[in-house]
């Protein structure tokens, strides 16, 4: 008989940027949340940091692992950043700010950064010249390939995909008029989910390695979303049954 011991597993704090302060009195300590994880551990997320903003304290994006504390990876030139994933070699994307032009507008935008933490501006699909546009990085597979959300000159929000050269392309839709890349795999196969066209449910979709998208439907019910995607291509996520319900 073969007996397998069940995994032990342990909670480690890997802390935060501190506590902050509100005019010299301690208010609270100060949050910090991981995001993603790579296979070597490190993690990648946002805490918190000492520095206000006029809706509290700023925020940075981190990596940390358990022999190194949070490390801050900085902003693209305003107050506010956050990591969302990891890849193997520990390029990390996300949002950040971007500085404030004269008029004191700025612009969120996907970042990525290189091994040694620097970060890069991925820009919208309306281009990065200019304070218009949001756009944030949700996933990066170990070629640095980046898919997230994006305003478009149109005015709507698209899924995108990055090339090797960082230049962001957009994925389009089911139709409608929004759609989101939650996640990646090695084949450049992106899952996610879409507004549809007619009564403008959201399902979630996957793309073939050209990045054209197909519909995956639902459970029964109106709305998916794609969340995970492996090597195969084969995609989890949740949707409504008939009854309502939300199942994987």
């Amino acid at each position: 008989i073969s007996v397998f011991a069940a995994p032990q597993y342990t909670i480690q704090d890997l802390g935060s940027f501190g506590t902050y302060y509100y005019y010299g009195v301690n208010r609270n300590n100060i949050s910090s949340f991981g995001n993603g994880v790579n296979d070597s551990g490190t993690v990648t997320g946002k805490s918190e940091t000492r520095n206000m903003s006029q809706i509290g304290p700023q925020t940075r994006a981190f990596i940390a692992n358990d022999s190194e504390p949070l490390t801050d990876l900085g902003v693209l030139g305003g107050t506010m950043s956050t990591g969302s994933d990891i890849n193997a070699t520990g390029q990390v994307t996300g949002s950040s700010h971007t500085s404030f032009n004269s008029n004191g507008y700025n612009r969120t935008s996907a970042f990525k950064t290189d091994s040694l933490g620097n970060m890069t501006d991925l820009g919208t699909l309306q281009g990065k010249s200019g304070y218009s546009g949001y756009s944030a990085g949700h996933a990066i597979n170990d070629k640095g390939i980046v898919t997230g959300i994006s305003s478009t000159s149109s005015g709507e929000t698209h899924a995108f995909i990055t090339d090797e050269a960082n230049t962001m392309h957009d994925l389009g839709t089911l139709g409608g008029v929004t759609s989101s890349g939650i996640d990646i795999n090695e084949q450049n196969q992106v899952t996610g989910h879409s507004l549809t066209a007619g009564s403008g449910s959201q399902h979630a979709f996957v793309t073939d390695s050209g990045g054209n998208m197909k519909d995956l439907g639902t459970l029964g019910g109106a709305t998916s979303s794609g969340q995970g995607i492996n090597a195969a291509g084969a995609v989890t996520g949740i949707s409504n049954n008939a009854d309502g319900d939300l199942h994987a």
